[in-house]
């Protein structure tokens, strides 16, 4: 979980999270990607239709967060680039519009705190303060993530649209 809280008297903005990892996780671990967990929509609607094979997908190209290096399935995320509802049908469940990342990164890369250039190195905003990275474990770091010419496209609107270039604007 992870929230962000304004001090209204100083202006100051403090970052809270806190791990979440989405249920009761076993101390089981299986050598296929599992499958997703039933997930629901406000009204307690099955999750989207195709959700399952995307996730299948995005595994299958990363079987680790692309951050963290994180490799246990039941603390990773299939995430889209370009947002779903952002999407055209085509791109829902491109296999290209996907990597896996654990919650709080997910997180931070669906806020626009984190991204990635076209060589797959990993950009901070300049949000972060030197103390919220190195408690974030990013300080100093150097992350490159493999990807795909058919992913670009989807990390240029995820750069144009929601990455936070910097902290005063």
């Amino acid at each position: 979980l992870f929230v962000k809280l304004m001090d209204t008297e100083t202006g100051k903005i403090y970052i809270y999270i806190k791990p979440f990892y989405g249920g009761i996780i076993s101390g089981t671990k299986k050598a296929s990607v599992p499958a997703a967990r039933p997930l629901k929509n406000e009204k307690g609607d099955a999750a989207r239709k195709g959700q399952e094979k995307y996730r299948e997908q995005v595994f299958n190209r990363y079987s680790y967060c692309v951050v963290t290096h994180v490799t246990d399935p039941n603390l990773l995320i299939a995430c889209h680039i370009k947002g779903y509802a952002y999407c055209n049908p085509l791109e829902q469940y491109d296999k290209f519009n996907g990597l896996t990342m654990t919650p709080t990164i997910h997180t931070l890369f669906d806020l626009g705190y984190l991204t990635f250039d076209e060589t797959g190195k990993m950009i901070l905003s300049d949000f972060f303060r030197n103390n919220d990275r190195r408690c974030l474990n990013l300080y100093g770091k150097t992350i490159m993530v493999p990807l795909a010419k058919e992913m670009l496209p989807y990390l240029r609107w995820h750069n144009e649209n929601t990455f936070i270039r910097t902290s005063k604007g």
